[in-house]
């Protein structure tokens, strides 16, 4: 009976260590270290003045050792990023006429690490130009435009009306003219 006891003693033992979850151990890897290295600078910033109202940048792309994840552009010395892009290109179309802008770029990385900023690169918008500047029209480059001055008298249009063309005629009135 002794054994029997003992026995049973020694199952209880047993069951009780492996039931407990004393025993049991989860096989955890160590969490990794915290990314705290900042990216490259993003390097070659350009700053192309694309029209008076766009400003089109362009730079090479900085390096991470976990990876790059947007890049920030500031313009004129501002602390606060003007766009977050994931590219590297941006066009400012906040811009305006006859003005110089400057613009740097900052990386940042996947863990918000933010690296030194690019080269400075600057671009002046061209001047608007004015109607007056611009002729009669916008017209594309495959067409013509048969202009006279105003007759100080009355013209009659009878002797032109056998006129033929083989591309369509589009005809023009001068602004603040009236209809004749």
């Amino acid at each position: 009976m002794r054994f029997i006891l003992a026995l049973c003693c020694i199952g209880m033992v047993v069951l009780q260590g492996c039931h407990s979850g004393v025993d049991t151990q989860e096989n955890v890897a160590p969490a990794p270290a915290p990314d705290t290295s900042p990216p490259t600078a993003p390097q070659n910033l350009t700053a192309t003045a694309a029209s008076p109202t766009r400003i089109e940048l362009a730079w090479s792309a900085a390096t991470d050792n976990v990876g790059v994840a947007s890049y920030r552009i500031h313009r004129n010395g501002s602390q606060t990023a003007l766009a977050s892009v994931a590219g590297t290109s941006f066009a400012d179309t906040t811009v305006v006429p006859n003005t110089t802008y400057s613009y740097v770029v900052h990386a940042v990385d996947q863990a918000g690490n933010v690296s030194a900023a690019s080269n400075t690169a600057t671009a002046a918008t061209p001047p608007a130009s004015s109607e007056s500047d611009s002729g009669l029209d916008a017209r594309p480059s495959n067409t013509s435009c048969l202009a006279w001055p105003r007759p100080s008298s009355s013209i009659a249009l009878q002797r032109f009306t056998n006129l033929s063309f083989s591309n369509p005629v589009a005809m023009l009135q001068a602004p603040g003219q009236s209809a004749h």
